[in-house]
């Protein structure tokens, strides 16, 4: 369902294998209840090992890259999550340094890392189809402010 005053939820991006869109609100609290409140990308177990995570990133480093025109993409992946560095260096990214977290009280080291778009657009693996998106920019910052509703004139 699209909205005048939230159009992200009417954003789809669309690879061969996939459709990423704003999550419903019962997708929202599957989703707060698994990552609880933790932001970021990451898939469910029994999707990883197929290449989905990979298309999925790649489909929003498509959309960052080539329709929202952005000149570098960061990322930050758990030094020990070596599928999900694995991802990141198939689709381009670089080391950037290291982070130091704490969750869930463990101190945890994750890595930085960097794409730019020269090397995206070297390897770009996909081709995404975006729809939705022309009603989204203003939110990206790169297109003219959402126009408010008109006030009805006061009455004499």
């Amino acid at each position: 369902m699209t909205s005048p005053h939230w159009p992200l939820a009417g954003l789809r991006l669309r690879t061969p294998r996939l459709e990423l869109r704003w999550p419903s609100l019962e997708d929202l609290d599957k989703l707060v209840a698994l990552a609880a409140v933790h932001t970021g990308s990451w898939i469910g177990r029994r999707y990883q090992g197929r290449g989905i995570g990979t298309e999925m990133r790649a489909a929003v480093l498509s959309l960052a890259f080539d329709d929202l025109h952005a000149e570098h993409a960061r990322s930050t992946a758990h030094s020990d999550n070596a599928a999900s560095l694995g991802v990141s260096r198939k689709l381009g990214y670089a080391d950037d340094g290291i982070e130091h977290f704490v969750v869930r009280g463990q101190a945890i080291n994750a890595r930085r890392l960097l794409l730019d778009r020269a090397t995206w657009q070297a390897r770009r693996p996909l081709r995404v189809r975006v729809s939705g998106l022309a009603p989204c920019l203003p939110w990206f910052g790169l297109g003219p402010a959402p126009v408010a509703a008109a006030e009805a004139p006061a009455g004499r």
